[in-house]
């Protein structure tokens, strides 16, 4: 089997993508592949002029898919748990079950609430918005975006909307 690399067009995004010649059916392959190379450390030495390139859109799509993929596991762990909490006949011991239920519950809705969000982040790499503040237009940051990739705004467009949103609460 013949293969070589190049480069193929996902959406608008070029990719790596290893190319191979299956030689009794003379059938192309494609292979798409996320440098695995890439990690924070060499993200954030990356030059300014860099900023939401293809190799940062990797990065970032394969950081939110594989939190997409933790999230879904932690659900069906938590159901699972769920599950299998029996009901003891001690109302203490049935009191310290519900609490442990009411916890996994919460912790199921968590997860399932990150799921739209990280849905949306992944819409705004592939619609080439992802980094940039949804009301400024500016770079969001490396920084930020590591610390909490589904984040739409800068820092300052941040704490303005939540200037508003504790006013509109004090109301």
């Amino acid at each position: 089997m013949e293969c070589r690399v190049a480069l193929e067009m996902d959406g608008a995004f070029p990719r790596p993508a290893k190319v191979c010649r299956n030689a009794p059916l003379f059938a192309l392959m494609h292979v798409f592949f996320i440098e695995k190379s890439m990690t924070k450390e060499k993200l954030l030495a990356m030059p300014a002029d860099d900023y939401m390139n293809a190799e940062q859109h990797a990065f970032f799509e394969k950081l939110l898919q594989d939190m997409k993929v933790e999230h879904h596991e932690r659900i069906e762990q938590n159901r699972i748990a769920i599950e299998s909490l029996d009901t003891p006949a001690d109302p203490a011991d049935a009191a310290s079950v519900e609490e442990e239920r009411t916890w996994l519950v919460n912790a199921i809705d968590r997860d399932q609430r990150m799921l739209p969000q990280l849905e949306r982040a992944l819409e705004r790499i592939k619609e080439d918005s992802f980094g940039w503040c949804d009301d400024s237009g500016e770079p969001i940051g490396l920084k930020r975006l590591l610390i909490s990739p589904t984040t739409k705004y800068c820092i300052e467009a941040q704490e303005r909307h939540e200037q508003i949103d504790k006013h509109q609460r004090q109301a």
